[in-house]
């Protein structure tokens, strides 16, 4: 059922497109958080090859739905208990091959069975999380299994500041019915460009975060009531990373909603203003398309770049919009509505505002 997901021979319409950041960010992989280049990953072409971007690399399509626009990751409940779009999280398996107990506490997972000590890090290297696929509620008996392949602690730092370290991982999947040669990377590899800084970072690496949960569109999912035993996965180039690495976590230091410490309102605004989701429709960019951003704290310091105000972003959208970045005006009413410009708008009263390109 994969295999049309990695088939090399894939037509070139159909290959994964790329979050990168261009020239003009300045050495984004080292400190600057002002420039970035959006992601919505949609492939294009036929969509019966059902690929699909997670970061810079695939994602299982039923782990991520059909063709469309993503924020590059996906979320699970760790007990089992709610799930998510298309899966259910069933069990881990331990190197050992014993079934246990998961946690997620903020980036790092562990492995517990019975009352032995939780696995840990390097520990867990060769476990295995396994998911049902759930059609409407129910599951189909289908399976997919990641393995956790590697575990680098504190690997990469937060692109902002105040500055915030993160463990990764790397993933390999196969359905339960393939043999285990047949795995997959869950991350593609990519060559970082030199000027990102990040040689020694794995371009297939992945992040785990607890207490968020977004479906593969990049949509907080409704109707979690408390989302700590919640984690998500998302590869290092894919909106969710991206936002987590611009310091956008719950589990940043600090207050939440105070500067330095995004609340979970304002994690969902810079997952919006990432994704060009204007409203409650459609994401309206392409990867590699330039964009600045601000918040309320001045996080970032803009190079000679020429921009001009994109919009004033709440958690529901835009509260006004002025050029998009990407499509025409008429395309975005379209999906949304009239949406009034930001000449009657005070940035001020806004935690984030974009910029475009000129």
């Amino acid at each position: 059922m994969l295999d049309s997901v990695l088939n090399p021979e894939t037509p070139s319409s159909l290959r994964r497109r790329l979050w990168v950041v261009g020239a003009a960010c300045l050495g984004l992989g080292l400190s600057l958080a002002g420039c970035v280049e959006d992601d919505d990953g949609d492939t294009g072409g036929d969509d019966t090859f059902r690929e699909r971007v997670i970061g810079v690399g695939y994602c299982p399509p039923e782990l991520c739905g059909s063709n469309s626009d993503i924020g590059g990751a996906f979320s699970f409940d760790s007990r089992s208990v709610d799930a998510n779009a298309n899966m259910i999280f069933v069990t881990a398996i331990t190197p050992e091959g014993d079934e246990a107990v998961i946690r997620v506490l903020r980036d790092r997972l562990e492995l517990q069975v019975g009352d032995n000590p939780p696995l840990q890090n390097d520990e867990i290297v060769g476990s295995q999380l396994v998911f049902d696929h759930v059609e409407d509620g129910v599951a189909t008996g289908e399976r997919t299994i990641i393995h956790v392949d590697g575990f680098q602690l504190d690997a990469v730092e937060t692109w902002s500041s105040p500055k915030a370290q993160y463990s990764t991982y790397t993933f390999t999947f196969r359905d339960s019915d393939e043999p285990e040669e047949d795995r997959k990377p869950l991350c593609a590899e990519y060559p970082w460009p030199d000027s990102f800084g990040l040689d020694n970072l794995d371009s297939t690496a992945g992040l785990l975060v607890q207490s968020e949960s977004y479906d593969w569109y990049g949509r907080a999912i409704e109707n979690v009531e408390d989302p700590f035993d919640w984690a998500t996965l998302g590869c290092m180039g894919g909106a969710y990373a991206k936002k987590v690495l611009m310091g956008y976590d719950p589990h940043h230091p600090g207050t939440p909603g105070e500067e330095g410490k995004p609340d979970l309102q304002q994690n969902e605004v810079m997952m919006r203003m990432l994704t060009a989701r204007y409203c409650e429709g459609e994401n309206h960019t392409d990867p590699g398309t330039p964009l600045y951003w601000q918040n309320e704290w001045g996080w970032n310091n803009f190079d000679d770049t020429e921009v001009e105000l994109e919009a004033l972003w709440t958690p529901d959208g835009v509260a006004c919009l002025n050029t998009p970045r990407l499509v025409d005006r008429a395309a975005v009413e379209a999906d949304c509505g009239t949406l009034p410009t930001c000449d009657d708008f005070d940035a001020a009263d806004y935690h984030m505002a974009s910029y475009r390109v000129l």
